[in-house]
Formats: C-alpha cells, sequence, structure tokens
C-alpha cells in the first residue's frame, strides 16, 4: 500500500517572536478506481459476490499511481486487512504442486496498465501481473502470484528474469476512462493483437500460466506455475478530468 506523504511542521523565530507553519501535503495525483471481476465460470480468480471494488469503500483502495514515482501508471488494488472484502482464489494442483483455495486481502496489481492509451481503435497488449498473497498455507503466511513475459527493458517494466517463461495478462483501452484486463486459459486467443510482442518462451500452450512463490524476502521459495484464468474490468471513478468522478 502507498504512503502519504508527512506534513512538516517548523517553528521560524522572526523579531523575537515565534511563527508556525505546517507545509502543505503534495497533492494527491493518483487515479481512484474501481474494478468488477468478471466471475466467470472455471475463472480463477473471482469476486466474493459483492460487487465491484469501489476506492474508498469497505477497506478497498483501488488506484492508478499517477505521481510519476517508479509505479507510473501501475493499477494497485489493495485490501486493510480488517477490509469486509476480499478476492477469491480458487485452489488448484497443477503437477506435483497445488495450493488451496482462500479469500485474499492481499494485492491485485497490473504494471502499466494506463501505459495503454485509448486512441479510438481498440488494440490488445500485454502487461505483467502481481498478486501478493495473505494465507496461512503459505511460508509465514505470505506468498505472490507473478506473471511476466514482456519484452526486457520496456519503459517502468522491470526485467522480471525470476519469472521467465510466465504470462503476462492482456490489457485493452476500452476508453479514455476503462480498460479491460484478462488472462486466458482456454479462450480462444487468435484475436488478440500485441503490439510489443512477448518474449521467447513465454508458455502459451496448453495454458498461460502464473508463478505463485511464498515465503518472505530473503527466503522465497517457488511453488509452481498455475493457469489463473480471470477477467476485470477498471474504470476510473475520481481525480482524472473527463473521467465519471
Amino acid at each position: 500500500m502507498r504512503i502519504p506523504m508527512l506534513a512538516l511542521t517548523a517553528a521560524v523565530l522572526l523579531g523575537g517572536t515565534s511563527e508556525s507553519w505546517a507545509a502543505k501535503p503534495a497533492p494527491d495525483l493518483d487515479w481512484k478506481c474501481s474494478i468488477q471481476l468478471r466471475d466467470a465460470p472455471g475463472d480463477a480468480i473471482t469476486s466474493d459476490g459483492g460487487g465491484a471494488y469501489v476506492h474508498g469503500t469497505d477497506g478497498v483502495e483501488c488506484t492508478i499511481v499517477r505521481d510519476r514515482d517508479a509505479h507510473f501508471n501501475w493499477l494497485y488494488v489493495v485490501f486493510a486487512g480488517t477490509a469486509p472484502r476480499s478476492m477469491m482464489f480458487r485452489g488448484q494442483s497443477n503437477g506435483s504442486a497445488s495450493y488451496l483455495s482462500f479469500a485474499n486481502k492481499g494485492t491485485f496489481e497490473v504494471k502499466g496498465l494506463a501505459d495503454l492509451a485509448w486512441t479510438g481503435t481498440p488494440y490488445t497488449d500485454v502487461r505483467p501481473f502481481r498478486g501478493l498473497l495473505r494465507s496461512p498455507q503459505f511460508a509465514r503466511g505470505a506468498g505472490e502470484f507473478n506473471g511476466h513475459s514482456n519484452f526486457p527493458g520496456g519503459p517502468n517494466i522491470p526485467d522480471g528474469a525470476p519469472y521467465v517463461g510466465t504470462s503476462s495478462v492482456f490489457v485493452q483501452a476500452l476508453s479514455t476512462c476503462s480498460w479491460q484486463i484478462t488472462s486466458y486459459t482456454t479462450e480462444v486467443t487468435s484475436l488478440i493483437t500485441l503490439t510489443s510482442g512477448e518474449r521467447a518462451g513465454t508458455i502459451t500452450t496448453p495454458t498461460r500460466v502464473l508463478r505463485l512463490s511464498e515465503g518472505v524476502y530473503p527466503k522465497v521459495t517457488v511453488r509452481g506455475d498455475f493457469p489463473m484464468a480471470f477477467g476485470a474490468t477498471v474504470r476510473i471513478i475520481g481525480n482524472m478530468p473527463g473521467c465519471p468522478q
């Protein structure tokens, strides 16, 4: 979760009198959003049945980073520890690796989501995915799902060498104020148009996969690669002129 800048205070001595002042916090430039999961049969990531996740409601933070730090244009969906909402991860097995179903109050992230700007003509590209996981079934209660098949060296996208073989998610701008995110498994992908392409060795058959690791740095181990079908629509709901507020 991103940490807001702290206000600074100081006392200035002028002509034998003191004056207290508080510096104004930096303006909040991040776009506020909502995210609706499609909840299709067979999806591995679904909602908790409570509808869209809306920024500032029920302990949900949904933002697209716009203050030009290292995470510029990233989608962050973060749940407070006491939030009544969560995202559901369906348990599955893949070879010798497996995990149990759980309700996650970690994160749902798409790196560089808003790099895909609306041009008036639909197009689709790939962007890395990360989900921080909270469940007692993982070492020290922590895990991550990562998928990264973008070419190395892209703007604001780390190389992702530990995730070679995994698959980024598909992103399409639907309008100036909205995007569609999809992680395919058995769905038809022949109509997907990638504008940047994917690195050699990306696993695409029989399914695209995300990599599950567990533990806390520096002791992190890989549990396995899993097909993680889901679909979601992200809409700007605040802080972006021209979008519904």
